[in-house]
């Protein structure tokens, strides 16, 4: 009779009791980056960062970085030395990307270890047991032409997501916006607010300041909502200057196909040309909760369906308002810049750019 048993290292603890976690086979040492994805959006350098943890005492090596052809970096190597088993260490390159769009794969490369470099992950929460893997170590880099109008952009975090960072690595100066920040500073100093997902679902202070951002457009700013969910929790249906209603309306294919309305709008051609390409590489989906109704102030902006579904045409709504304008948009921005995909960063950036000419 042959059983299969799990090997597995127990101790107790004075207040858990009886503790279990798997027994692990490690490499001699793991490298992480800190990101998934890097996006260079200009051709200055980035700060990137690989912790290397090693599973041995006395543990030495090299740091280099297997990059992109095109891709430099300096230093080009850093050595390690881990006197004990677990310890870890967090050393950094100036990565620059090249003058044309690119897009790859960054490895580390660990001198002293044979095998192909792991990351380590670890899921450790008292109501399951410990869990580890060790995936394989890369990162995705990716550079962006991207043209900007400059200025200082607010950025209202709703549910959370990382389309601030976006903006940053664009080259606009983003200034947090939280309920404090948000009454005391000169709005008229921002060329912009964005407002981050599900703002209205999960801000219940944001609705005192509804009248002071639609000032703010009236005076000359652009305010851009991203999308907001059609459930209990929406706080309002007064959002911008304008009215339009929230639905649950979707397009969830990635790659379904487009239409530009008014096509020679500033949106879809300055500072950036938006063309078929830039609708390329998408993931997940285009976009989620997008308005079905709106006044007559409001104007789509674009149309898209999933197959065999009808065209829907909420996704992005713009109007101007006074000297400035207000956008809704339920484009899943906040799925497609942290993935680094370049269009995505083109329309938004044209979008935060705008400039009324009234």
């Amino acid at each position: 009779i042959i059983r299969t048993i799990p090997v597995r290292y127990v101790w107790s603890d004075r207040v858990h009791g009886e503790l279990h976690r798997p027994f692990l086979a490690t490499p001699e040492a793991t490298a992480n980056f800190e990101k998934e994805t890097y996006v260079f959006a200009t051709n200055q350098p980035n700060r990137i960062g690989v912790k290397v943890k090693t599973f041995q005492n006395r543990f030495s090596t090299k740091l280099q970085l297997d990059l992109p052809v095109g891709w430099t970096c300096t230093p080009k190597e850093h050595l390690i030395s881990l006197p004990n088993a677990l310890e870890e260490t967090t050393l950094f390159f100036e990565v620059t990307p090249p003058l044309a769009e690119s897009m790859g794969i960054i490895k580390p490369i660990l001198t002293a270890v044979d095998q192909p470099i792991r990351s380590f992950e670890e899921l450790n929460y008292e109501h399951i047991a410990p869990q580890n893997w060790f995936p394989p170590a890369q990162a995705k880099v990716v550079r962006v032409q991207t043209q900007i109008v400059a200025g200082k952009v607010g950025y209202i975090q709703g549910a959370g997501d990382e389309v601030a960072d976006g903006l940053e690595q664009m080259g606009f100066e983003v200034i947090p916006l939280n309920e404090r920040q948000l009454s005391q500073i000169n709005l008229n100093e921002l060329k912009a607010i964005v407002v981050g997902i599900r703002a209205y679902n999960t801000n219940p202070w944001l609705l005192n300041y509804h009248q002071q951002l639609n000032e703010f457009v009236k005076q000359g700013g652009n305010l851009i909502v991203q999308y907001n969910t059609a459930t209990a929790d929406l706080l309002t249906n007064e959002i911008g200057p304008y009215a339009f209603r929230i639905s649950r309306d979707r397009v969830t294919e990635e790659d379904a196909t487009p239409r530009l309305i008014s096509s020679n709008h500033a949106i879809w051609n300055i500072p950036n040309t938006i063309s078929p390409q830039d609708f390329e590489g998408w993931v997940q989906e285009r976009g989620l909760y997008f308005a079905d109704q709106w006044a007559p102030e409001l104007m789509p902006m674009i149309s898209w369906s999933d197959s065999g579904e009808t065209p829907k045409s909420g996704g992005l709504l713009f109007g101007n308002y006074g000297k400035g304008a207000f956008m809704y948009t339920g484009i899943s921005f906040f799925r497609q810049l942290p993935a680094g995909v370049p269009g995505a960063y083109r329309i938004l950036a044209n979008m935060v750019s705008y400039e009324s000419k009234r």
